[in-house]
C-alpha cells in the first residue's frame, strides 16, 4: 500500500512538474522582459534618446 501511495504521489509531481513548467517559464521570461525594459526606459529617460533607442527594442522582443 505504501509502494502504491508514493508511486501515485511521484506520478502526480511528474505531471505537475511537466504540466506546469512551461507556464512558470514563459512568466519568467515575461518577468525578465518587464525588467529589461525598466532598465532601458530609464536610461533613456536619463540619456533622452527614448524614442530612438526604445522602440525598436521593445518591438524585438515583443514578436515572437
Amino acid at each position: 500500500m505504501r509502494n502504491d501511495w508514493l508511486g501515485s504521489i511521484r506520478s502526480f509531481f511528474l505531471f505537475f512538474s511537466f504540466s506546469f513548467f512551461p507556464i512558470f517559464l514563459w512568466i519568467n521570461c515575461i518577468c525578465i522582459i518587464v525588467i529589461v525594459m525598466t532598465i532601458l526606459h530609464l536610461l533613456c529617460t536619463c540619456h533622452g534618446a527614448c524614442g530612438v533607442f526604445e522602440s525598436p527594442i521593445f518591438l524585438v522582443l515583443i514578436s515572437p
